[in-house]
């Protein structure tokens, strides 16, 4: 017969293997939507679930869960064999994106800019010159996360529950596209560009910053 002690023992194993893997599950998640949005994954590329969950250190079923809502946000697609894919990307799409994700940016910046500190200031010159440096070594997988960061750490501060995860969707199904529509960083990265957002930040033109 179980003891009152034995059963508590037991219910907070079994809770503790379920904080286990909610947590695995959200890393793995999280691991996968920075790589799209990033560039790391291609559009079209097969995606292989077991290799996932060996490059990532993990089982098949985590995987399998952040796919599964990666499919819902429409980072991933389906195929009728069951194999899962990045979704390529036509013409028509990447414009309404593109158009989208200037509308919801601009909003994201002019909110962000009320609430704007000299520690994020700092933050973000910190980011932008290593998106320098990466553009001028011509390393793209470097220069997307480092811009990754620079934005997001904008947008955060908007402090805007509702626009982050719209401006998030958007990137999750551009980035795989962004990698390769840029031949060589170190010719097209205008770095200006980001120390203007900078310098209207510090000044408080919320119209600026969000040009």
């Amino acid at each position: 017969m179980k003891t009152d002690k034995t059963q508590d023992r037991q219910g907070d194993e079994m809770a503790s293997r379920r904080a286990r893997g909610a947590t695995m599950q959200e890393r793995v998640y999280n691991e996968l939507r920075r790589s799209l949005m990033t560039g790391v994954f291609i559009p079209g590329e097969k995606v292989s679930l077991r290799a996932l969950a060996e490059q990532i250190g993990t089982s098949m079923m985590p995987v399998r869960e952040a796919i599964n809502r990666l499919v819902a946000e429409r980072a991933f697609e389906v195929l009728p064999n069951r194999q899962v894919k990045v979704p390529v990307m036509t013409a028509e799409r990447f414009a309404e994106i593109a158009y989208w994700r200037t509308q919801l940016e601009a909003a994201a910046t002019r909110a962000a800019c009320k609430n704007m500190t000299p520690t994020v200031i700092k933050k973000l010159e910190a980011i932008n010159q290593r998106i320098i440096n990466a553009a001028e070594k011509d390393r793209r997988d470097e220069l997307l996360p480092h811009n990754y960061d620079f934005h997001f750490t904008i947008y955060r501060q908007a402090r805007s529950e509702t626009l982050l995860p719209m401006i998030e969707s958007l990137w999750l199904q551009e980035g795989p596209f962004t990698y390769y529509s840029i031949p060589s960083p170190k010719a097209l990265w205008n770095a200006e560009h980001h120390n203007d957002i900078i310098k209207a930040l510090k000044k408080g033109d919320a119209d600026a910053a969000a040009k």
